[in-house]
């Protein structure tokens, strides 16, 4: 079983992302060969859109692909501490350094997301960072 962090870029795009990736984001979720690890910073980009517009199909979609996730890391100082330990390590911007950091400290295999191979984030070398499109 791969343990997976999930950027909130994945989730949006299995709802609205252009084909095919909306189709190779919503397989990913599928997969019965993956456990999802997550925390609630990655609720935070794709559940207030739907929210406050009143775009209840959208919301029940995010709330059930949430569902699929066997793992919470909690907002705790360690997630922020190890965030800038990363920021400074791989110059990735704050909400992508706290999101590869939950992903640390969730003991994830990967972090998946849909962001360029050119981004920081790549730089990381205590984990597997993937791109979504490539798997």
């Amino acid at each position: 079983m791969i343990r997976t962090y999930v950027d909130s870029c994945v989730y949006i795009d299995a709802w609205s992302g252009a084909e095919p990736d909306r189709t190779k984001a919503r397989s990913f979720f599928a997969d019965p060969n993956r456990e999802f690890i997550s925390s609630n910073f990655v609720r935070l980009e794709p559940l207030p859109k739907p929210t406050t517009k009143g775009y209840p199909d959208e919301l029940r979609f995010y709330e059930r692909l949430f569902l699929l996730v066997s793992g919470w890391v909690p907002a705790t100082d360690t997630i922020i501490d190890e965030a800038i330990a990363v920021a400074s390590d791989c110059d990735t911007s704050g909400i992508n350094s706290i999101h590869i950091a939950a992903t640390v400290v969730g003991m994830a295999d990967e972090f998946v997301t849909t962001e360029s191979d050119s981004k920081p984030m790549f730089k990381e070398k205590r984990l597997r960072v993937r791109r979504a499109q490539d798997l």
